[in-house]
């Protein structure tokens, strides 16, 4: 047998080792001098032209298709055309051992990265070598070449001080079919451009962004848009805007300030438009640098007399209104003031950790009830626990102007029971303190107390509450304090997520000791609907008895407590969960809604329901309404970016799923469901793999399955069956199943037949093990096994 090594037309066995004094063609390695993601750079002499030179050679990934070499070279030799001397120059694109290559021109010198490395440049030099860089790239752009890595290693600083751009081999060609389907997968994370990230295809903008990118870094010796790993990165391109250069570094004018962030400008049709534009600027900048003039003085004067016109206009359409216009005949919109309650601090034993979250979370609830008031959910404020993050850091990450924190103590002893709670309330924009109160009751007193805390904060911030609003927040539960800390219980199982069986039955048994307690809770009997629900719904419980007992204790709430906006929740799930009657289901979310305006959970449920009804369009209408009030749930960001790719609205699918992925980088579902966008955008599976190798960590179920399908769709079916070995057995979705499938792609229709014998086998079993088949997915999977084995009919 042939090891794939030996045989010269597999472009999958290993590439030689290069090393020191390896000769092939006319180059003799010297040294290898850098490595990364764009593959190995080695330092080489030139034996027929007797002088140094660089060799890039393609990374290995990309050396695994006839097009992905051709389009290399192709895009290379438009490089090699190249002629400026802020450009290091291309000589020769060649291929050794099936691994494409260039050779270019060595400058002795240092990257801008060293040269900036541990001193501050002054601004005219800064303006020097931005000058000569985007020289450099008005002459490629003028070519139709964009050269998507533009960062300060990839900018040379040679022994004379002149700037010089590396690497324009690995550039995209105006009209050509690129090397890849998208930029960004070429490109360095934090210099990307917003389009890059989301790869779309580039044109000399992005260049324009990235060189903003390096001019802010040469001022600031920050980068602009920072974060703790790749998608907060990404993130923060798309969606933060960068300090002030000024913050960082004194001397920076106004006009520089424009400029860097003209060219920073998140839509591209804001940004300069061409190299030779912000050239310009930086010429005419450096210039009144030199001279001590205004750079501007023409566009400044028509400033100031159009300012002063303005001015004037302004002052008359004021004195015109107040003179005819009635005082009471225009009342502007009030936007709703936007409010975050944070976890209160437990200052009592560890295990009342539960209790002092489960206040929080009544406060909250209350506080959700008043239409004028946004404040944010629970899920996203838990976030914040013990965080060590400022006031304005807070606010800023949920867009809120108040923020709600405090302590709580319980303290139980002799016969009676005492609960200390401080509640404090700020206003963001100035650290203020608005009102602050301690609270000492007997734990009898919990419920009025809650109350008070609401009606106070209501009070300063200056709104009206309505009849039915004061009605809601002066409602008491239950007069049990034993039943109610088993309701605080049964909710602290079901915050840990019902995707966990044990947290459901829990839910469920604290539930009913409370109802038990308590016959008349009625919130308690409208939870304990909904987890009843849940149990039925995830699989763990799907007998008929369940769906009963979750319509009777549904009802029970309901006839306790008819106005009770959980009771409409808890049916709308019961009809959403047991009996997938979704037009009863989002009645009832609807009348909650009206109750609780700022809950999610309606919200999204809501949503939930339109998208499997087929109205992609107003689920995530209403997704987006609740990630509003829960801005820190990966899972609500997750669901709106799957919801919008899955209707081909690509960009924002792709914007909120790098937020979930920004908000939880280690929920590997969110990597996965941005790869499948991208192979069902353009088939863009470089992006996809770029997209799973970001995940941290590869052994995950989901991650492996996603690099199964990745392999399918790229045809790499040794692949595909290698990573189908390492994935968990599951009898729904038999492996011999899918490497029956496999099989029959590649044409082996004996081995198919055999694998899907087999899957049939495993799949007849699981069907009467599971005949109610909650989700469909054992039928799903026999159907296409039928059709595999060509039984037609018994797929249908």
């Amino acid at each position: 047998m042939t090891s794939s090594n030996d045989d010269p037309n597999d472009i999958t066995r290993s590439h030689i080792q290069l090393s020191k004094d390896t000769i092939f063609g006319h180059y003799r390695i010297i040294e290898k001098i850098g490595a990364g993601g764009m593959g190995e750079v080695y330092l080489a002499e030139d034996t027929e032209l007797k002088r140094k030179v660089a060799l890039k050679f393609l990374p290995n990934h990309l050396c695994q298709s006839e097009d992905c070499r051709a389009r290399f070279k192709r895009e290379a030799q438009a490089a090699a055309k190249l002629d400026h001397p802020n450009i290091v120059a291309v000589h020769e694109v060649s291929e050794f051992q099936g691994r494409p290559f260039f050779s270019m021109q060595h400058v002795e010198g240092q990257t801008l990265k060293e040269v900036l490395t541990g001193k501050a440049l002054p601004l005219d030099r800064i303006l020097e070598i931005g000058i000569q860089v985007c020289e450099g790239l008005q002459a490629a752009h003028e070519k139709g070449i964009t050269h998507r890595d533009i960062k300060p290693t990839n900018i040379l600083i040679d022994s004379y001080g002149r700037a010089r751009i590396v690497d324009f081999g690995l550039a995209s060609v105006m009209g050509s079919d690129h090397l890849t389907k998208t930029g960004s997968t070429m490109g360095t994370i934090g210099y990307m451009s917003p389009e890059q990230t989301r790869g779309e295809i580039l044109d000399e903008r992005s260049d324009i962004f990235s060189f903003g990118v390096v001019l802010y870094e040469m001022i600031t010796g920050q980068l602009p848009f920072k974060g703790d790993h790749e998608p907060a990165i990404i993130y923060s391109i798309g969606n933060e805007d960068p300090e002030p250069m000024a913050r960082y570094k004194t001397g920076v004018s106004d006009e520089l300030q424009r400029i860097v962030s003209k060219a920073l400008a998140k839509d591209k049709g804001l940004r300069y438009q061409h190299a030779e534009d912000l050239l310009a600027d930086l010429k005419g900048l450096s210039m009144s640098a030199i001279t001590g003039q205004t750079s501007r003085p023409d566009r400044w004067n028509r400033y100031v007399v159009t300012s002063a016109v303005v001015v004037l206009l302004i002052m008359v359409g004021y004195w015109a209104f107040k003179k005819y216009m009635p005082s009471n005949s225009l009342k502007p919109e009030t936007a709703r003031k936007m409010l975050a309650v944070l976890p209160f601090e437990n200052l009592g034993s560890p295990e009342d950790e539960y209790f002092a979250d489960g206040i929080t979370d009544e406060i909250t609830g209350k506080l959700a009830s008043i239409r004028e008031l946004g404040v944010i959910s629970r899920t996203s404020t838990m976030q914040y626990k013990k965080t060590t993050k400022n006031i304005r850091q807070i606010a800023k990450e949920l867009g809120v102007d108040y923020i709600l924190e405090g302590t709580i103590r319980w303290e139980m002893g002799g016969d009676t029971s005492r609960v200390r709670i401080l509640p404090q309330l700020i206003r963001v924009s100035d650290d203020t303190h608005l009102w602050a109160e301690t609270y000492e009751r007997p734990m009898i007193g919990i419920f009025a107390l809650q109350t008070e805390i609401a009606s106070r904060i209501a009070e300063t911030m200056n709104i009206t509450l309505r009849q039915y609003e004061n009605a809601a927040l002066r409602s008491l539960p239950t007069s049990n304090l034993e039943a109610y800390q088993m309701y605080l219980r049964g909710m602290d199982f079901q915050w840990r997520s019902y995707y966990v069986r044990e947290n459901c039955q829990l839910a469920v048994q604290m539930f009913q000791r409370a109802v038990t307690l308590d016959s008349a809770f009625a919130l308690a009997y409208a939870e304990l609907a909904r987890a009843l629900s849940a149990m039925y719904h995830y699989g763990y419980d799907r007998t008929p008895e369940r769906c009963s007992q979750s319509k009777e204790a549904a009802d029970r709430a309901t006839a306790l407590q008819p106005d009770l906006a959980k009771s409409h929740i808890a049916q709308g799930y019961y009809y959403y969960w047991c009996h997938r009657d979704y037009e009863l289901a989002l009645r009832e979310l609807a009348l909650a809604e009206v109750a609780l305006p700022n809950d999610p959970e309606a919200i999204a449920a809501q949503g939930y329901i339109l998208r499997r009804q087929g109205d992609f369009r107003g689920a995530a209408e209403k997704l987006e309404r609740a990630f509003a009030v829960a801005p820190r749930s990966h899972m609500l960001a997750g669901e709106l970016g799957s919801t919008y790719w899955r209707f081909q609205e690509y960009s924002d699918g792709e914007k909120f799923l790098n937020q979930a992925i920004y908000l939880a980088p280690d929920v590997a579902i969110n990597y996965v469901d941005k790869a499948e966008l991208y192979y069902s955008r353009r088939a863009d599976t470089a992006m996809a793999r770029a997209t799973l190798e970001m995940f941290p960590s590869q052994n995950n179920e989901e991650i492996r399955s996603a690099w199964f399908w990745l392999h399918v769709f790229e045809r790499n079916y040794p692949a595909a069956l290698g990573q189908l070995v390492l994935m968990p057995p599951d009898s729904i979705w038999p492996k011999t199943r899918l490497a029956g499938m496999i099989y029959d792609l590649a044409g082996d229709s004996a081995r198919a037949r055999a694998c899907y014998d087999s899957s049939l086998v495993i799949l007849k079993i699981t069907v009467k093990a599971l005949p109610d088949d909650p989700f469909g997915s054992v039928h799903s999977s026999l159907g296409l096994t039928y059709a595999g084995l060509g039984r037609k009919d018994d797929a249908i």
